[in-house]
């Protein structure tokens, strides 16, 4: 978003209206409209998803959700935003080393409040077993001092609201179940 206005306000302080217009009309309105609409309650964990569904639509990936969230959580919203784009990523770049095919590559996410906790489960399918080759999780990426921190960040913020996090693997799919802890409420004396 901030190279869009970027580019958007260069295009204005040039006064190149035409270029600008045919951006509008052409390529950010391709880009919105590919965005599929999601309406949790909650407009931070909305754009973050609507953002990363359609990152992993456009690679082909089928994405299923089931999402029933409070619309007002008590997390932070960099939080929220943190742990989702990490975990989402992961998913997204996964399932991209998948090979082509029907039903080869997907992504299944599902968020809902359980009694005091928000349960967030992410699975994506894979052709082994992710936790057997790699128990630890490290990354694969040939660059390792700037990639692999996104569990060490994933798992901070579960701590954060001493929630549980857990990895498994069934029936091709690697699946990352987060429970964060809803704060309690202070009670009235």
């Amino acid at each position: 978003m901030k190279n869009t206005f970027f580019y958007i306000d260069s295009l204005v302080k040039q006064r190149d209206y035409a270029t600008l217009e045919r951006y509008l009309d052409t390529e950010l309105s391709y880009r919105l409209t590919a965005l599929e609409e999601i309406d949790t309650g909650n407009p931070t964990l909305d754009l973050v998803l609507m953002q990363k569904v359609a990152e992993a639509r456009q690679a082909h990936i089928n994405v299923v959700t089931n999402l029933s969230v409070p619309a007002n959580l008590p997390f932070r919203d960099q939080d929220v935003c943190a742990l989702m784009l990490n975990l989402l990523d992961n998913a997204i770049d996964a399932s991209k080393e998948q090979p082509d095919g029907p039903d080869r590559k997907e992504i299944r996410i599902a968020i809902a409040q359980a009694k005091n906790f928000l349960h967030i489960t992410i699975s994506n399918r894979i052709a082994y077993d992710v936790l057997q080759a790699n128990a630890k999780l490290h990354t694969s990426k040939a660059d390792k001092e700037n990639h692999g921190i996104g569990l060490r960040v994933v798992r901070s913020i579960v701590k954060r609201y001493s929630g549980l996090i857990d990895f498994s693997t069934e029936n091709h799919y690697f699946t990352v179940n987060v429970l964060l802890q809803f704060p309690e409420k202070p009670s009235i004396a």
